[in-house]
């Protein structure tokens, strides 16, 4: 296995052992560090999306919201309204 994959590998590992947040109902808090960073969006335990914040005000808090509020282009079964 090549270094490239093999640290690929290592970082994903990294990124699903940690902690699972449920994902909030339209105009709740979203529990998301302001800061960059990759994230993964899971649906009955699969996964739905993997993405990653690469510019913007408030990081991985306002992609989140992006994505529950209808401001991107995937993932409409998991906006929801209220």
């Amino acid at each position: 296995m090549n270094c490239e994959r093999k640290k690929i590998e290592e970082l994903y590992e990294e990124l699903i052992r940690q902690q699972k947040l449920d994902f909030p109902k339209a105009r709740e808090y979203i529990e998301a560090p302001n800061q960059h960073g990759i994230y993964i969006i899971y649906r009955r335990n699969k996964v739905m999306h993997i993405g990653r914040t690469l510019r913007g005000k408030n990081g991985l808090r306002q992609r989140l919201k992006n994505h529950l509020h209808g401001n991107s282009i995937i993932l409409p079964e998991i906006q929801t309204t209220g």
